[in-house]
Formats: C-alpha cells, structure tokens, sequence
C-alpha cells in the first residue's frame, strides 16, 4: 500500500510539472536556453522528454485521439522529402532544425501529453497566470500614465526577439498582449461553455478586463465572440428575468466602450483592427495586415502552389518585418500546398466533432485564430492542443471534468 502510496504522489507531481510546463509554452518560447540554437521551451522538451518517458507506467492506446495530428506529421514529413528532392535543396539545417523541433514537440507535448497533461489543474494554472497579468496590467496603465513610463513583465536581457523588448502596450506576464488574450480565449471556453459550468463571475470579468487593457486587436475580436457565444448558449433558456439581465449586460457594454473610446490608449486598440485605406503595403491594421498573405502566395508558381516551398521556409517568400508571416493558413499553403489546408480541415472537424461542449465552442474560435495568428505553428499547436486532446471523447483516459455542475440562471445576475 505504502508503494502504491509512494506511486500515485510521484505521478501527481510530474503530472503538476508537466501540466505547469504546457501553461507557461506562450512565454518559454521566447526566452534563451543554455543551448543557443533551442528556446526554453524547446530545451525543456529535450530535458523533460527521457524523463517522462522513463516514469511512464504501462501501455496508453492513443491511436484514435492522435490520428488526425499524426497524418498531419506523416504529411509534413512527406513533404519534407518531397520538396528537397524537387527544389533539388539538400536536407539542410533550415528543414532539419524546423522539422527536427516539430517532431521533438510533437512526440514530448502530445503523445507523452496523454498521459501527464492534467487539464484541471492547467486550467487552475492558467487562471493564476491569467488573474496575475491581468492585475499586473493594472499596475502598468496606472503607472503609464502617472509617469509615462511603461514598465515590463519580461526579463529583457534573456529574451530570443529584441521586438518584444519595446512593445509600449500593456502586456501582464506575457510577451505581447495578442499572446495575453489568445490564453484568456482558451480559459473564457473551459469556463462559460462546459456543459455545467461553475463561474466565478469576479474572476471572469477581471480576465476579460484584462483582453481590453493589453489593447490587443484580435483580442477584441476574440473576446466579442465569446460574449456572442455566450449569450447564444444562454439565451437557450430564456426568461423575462435572463432577457432583463443580457439587456442590462449588453447596455454595460456599450456604456464601457463608449467610454473607452475617448481614452487614447483604448481608441488606438480599435483602430488596429478597423479597416485602412492603404492597401499598398502591409499593415494598414493589426488584422488588415495579416489578410494580404494571399498576396505572396499568387507570385508562387503553379508546382509551389501545390507542393508548398518547404516546410519552415515562409520567410523565403514573406519578409519577417511584414505581418503577412502570421497568417497560419496561408503561411501553411505557402510551406506545404494544397492538401496541407486539407489536413487542418479534416483535423478541426474531427476534434469538433469528438470534442467535449467547451472545445466546439474553442475551435470555432481558433479557426478564426488560424487567420489571424501564427496559431499553426508546432509550439502553438502543442499548446493549445494539449487542452483540445483531453477534453476529446476519443482519448483513451476518460477526460477530466473541469467544472462542476451549475445553471446559467445567476451568471449574469450576480456579477
């Protein structure tokens, strides 16, 4: 009994480590390792994979959860060899590093993740981190425009982009506030649309605040679609009273952005994300900029059409300083071709198909995220898809129950 004992409290604690790790993948990949060709999270993978590996117990079939990410890794792969040998490129050190991590990630986050990703606790993580950089903003807007100095969250002298040293906007613990509200976008979809959900309104609207003060633009455009979902889901059960409460809601909501607009900081937020007349170059806006991929992608020729230039080599056609490189579905068509886009559909479908009430909800928005961000990008996918994975009915270990059981009746009325 007293190794069993042992046993069990030796699995929760790596689970609590690896889980802990997976949370905190949006800022590791951005600082240095002592390997100077690996990021932290990168360097971490390789130290924590042995390790993981070796503590395992037993046998966990994970066929059926990981079918669509492994024909995702089969192709990728495929097309590795393939482009070398058209291009007649040599598998050199740009494929091999690219492809190399991916294949690290891969096999560390997500194969290993079904059997030490604890979801709960993540999302507990996830919250601390979240309320935390949230609170910390607070401190950073407050502080801005007292002294007009804005102070950083981020350890500068260890961070692998010096563009992230200089960002004047608020951003908590993260690297950037984008990176802030795509977190916050993940825990808003465990919290309000669990088939029961518990909500801990404070907790909720302080997160929430927290996308509206980094200023993030495509934060505003993911927070607006996870009230809209929202209100959909809560609208099913509709009464004189919840009409009275969404009316009083929506009214708040309007009073506040009003509000804000006449508030520089927030008024530049929103521009970022409306419409510019200039179209002669990229980043007429924050989203604007990263829909002219498509751009780049018409000077390739038919056959790198099709076949892709490469994987990890978008930047051999979008230049780094552009926001274009962002945009996960063309940067995609751009590496891979045609059957790359294929895969991510035939890949989102099936999670949404076998994924539990929150994830529907989640990947309807991370389809939008694929657009806008760099959200394709093998870090990101371990990160997002470590959630996406636990939470599926084809995972081998029943999927953890996040939240407990309530009604939406008093959601709103208690805020």
């Amino acid at each position: 009994m007293r190794i069993n004992n042992y046993e069990d409290k030796t699995f929760s604690r790596l689970s609590k480590i690896f889980s802990i790790y997976v949370v905190l993948l949006p800022i590791l990949q951005f600082y240095k390792s002592p390997v100077s060709t690996f990021n932290m999270a990168t360097f971490l993978a390789v130290v924590f994979f042995p390790a993981f590996l070796i503590a395992r117990k037993g046998k966990i079939s994970v066929f059926r959860n990981l079918l669509p990410i492994s024909i995702y890794v089969v192709y990728i792969t495929f097309n590795v060899l393939y482009t070398s040998f058209l291009y007649n490129h040599p598998f050199n050190m740009v494929y091999d590093g690219a492809y190399l991590r991916m294949m690290l990630l891969f096999v560390s986050l997500l194969y290993l993740g079904q059997y030490w990703f604890d979801v709960k606790f993540a999302i507990q993580i996830l919250e601390i981190l979240l309320i935390a950089s949230a609170l910390f903003m607070i401190i950073q807007l407050g502080l801005y425009y007292i002294t007009g100095n804005l102070i950083s969250g981020k350890i500068s002298a260890l961070l692998t982009v010096d563009g992230y040293i200089n960002i004047r906007r608020a951003t908590g613990l993260y690297m950037e506030p984008a990176q802030y509200s795509q977190s916050a976008t993940l825990y808003l979809s465990f919290k309000l649309f669990a088939k029961e959900p518990i909500i801990n309104v404070r907790k909720i609207i302080l997160i929430m605040s927290g996308i509206i003060m980094s200023g993030s633009g495509q934060g505003y455009l993911y927070l607006a679609l996870v009230v809209v979902l929202f209100l959909f889901e809560y609208s099913k059960k509709l009464n004189s009273r919840k009409l009275r409460n969404i009316l009083i809601f929506l009214g708040v909501m309007i009073v506040v952005g009003v509000v804000a607009l006449q508030i520089p900081y927030f008024k530049f937020a929103l521009e970022r994300i409306m419409p510019s007349s200039s179209h002669d170059f990229i980043g007429g806006s924050a989203l604007q900029g990263r829909t002219y991929t498509n751009k780049y992608y018409m000077l390739l020729s038919d056959v790198e059409k099709r076949w892709g230039v490469g994987f990890g080599l978008s930047q051999s056609v979008i230049p780094s300083t552009e926001d274009a490189y962002v945009n996960t579905l063309y940067v995609h068509l751009i590496e891979c071709g045609y059957l790359s886009i294929a895969i991510w559909a035939f890949l989102l479908i099936y999670y949404f198909i076998n994924g539990s009430s929150e994830i529907k909800r989640f990947i309807l928005i991370y389809t939008v995220m694929l657009y806008f961000t760099g959200m394709g990008r093998p870090m990101m996918i371990c990160y997002f898809f470590s959630f996406i994975l636990s939470q599926s009915r084809m995972n081998c270990i029943k999927p953890k129950q996040v939240l407990e059981t309530t009604e939406y009746t008093d959601i709103i009325s208690t805020a």
